[in-house]
Order: C-alpha cells, then structure tokens, then sequence
C-alpha cells in the first residue's frame, strides 16, 4: 500500500469512528459521561499512586509501578462490574488503597540494597 492510500485509509478510518461516536453521544449523552467516568477511575488507580509515590518515595521501582498499574487497574474494573460494589461508591476510591500498597510493597520486594548495589558495581 502506498503512503498516499494509507494515509486516506486513515482519514476514512478517523472519519467513521467520529461518526460512531457522534451516533453514541447523539442517542444517549449518559453512555459518554459513564466512559469518561469509567476512564478516570481507571487513570486514577492506575497512575495517581505511582505518581505520587515518584514524587515523594525515593526507593520506588519499575516493578512497583507496573503492579500498582495492573492492581489499580483490575480493582476498578472489578468494582465497576460489579453492582452491589458499584452501589456502594465511586471505583476510584477503593482501588486506589490496593495499588498504593503494590507499588509500596512490589518496590520494597524488588529494591536492591545499597551493599548490593554497591557489591555489584
């Protein structure tokens, strides 16, 4: 395929998919305010605990913000699924406690001490 028809592709492509979700938001407005919703809770678990934990916790690992990420992420939609959980109140809320505590575990689990850093170097 050439870039000119590629490109064009993509347009079309860019095109539909504007004209789906106009179709989405035209029939009922509730449907986007529950995807924006359901993406910040989900945002929120996933990164607002690494984030925070970066900006203030000097021995946060890769591993620890990757676990933090999957709990935070896992949590929401399991809480969002869930009716009786939903019910209760917003996924954000009691996802975000689990995937600090991963990222603040995960890190202190796959943290190397400062001998064996300084042993290996």
């Amino acid at each position: 395929m050439s870039e000119r028809a590629r490109v064009a592709t993509d347009r079309m492509f860019v095109f539909v998919l504007g004209l789906v979700a106009l179709a989405f938001a035209a029939v009922r407005v509730r449907v986007v305010f529950d995807f924006v919703h359901y993406a910040w809770s989900g945002l929120g678990a996933g990164f607002a605990t690494a984030l925070i934990l970066s900006l203030f916790w000097k021995k946060i690992t890769g591993r620890g913000v990757i676990a933090g990420m999957l709990v935070g992420l896992v949590v929401t939609v399991v809480w969002r699924n869930t009716p009786a959980l939903k019910a209760i109140v917003y996924e954000l809320l009691p996802a975000f406690f689990p995937a600090f505590a991963s990222v603040w575990l995960t890190s202190l689990a796959t943290a190397r001490s400062r001998v064996t850093a300084d042993i290996v170097n």
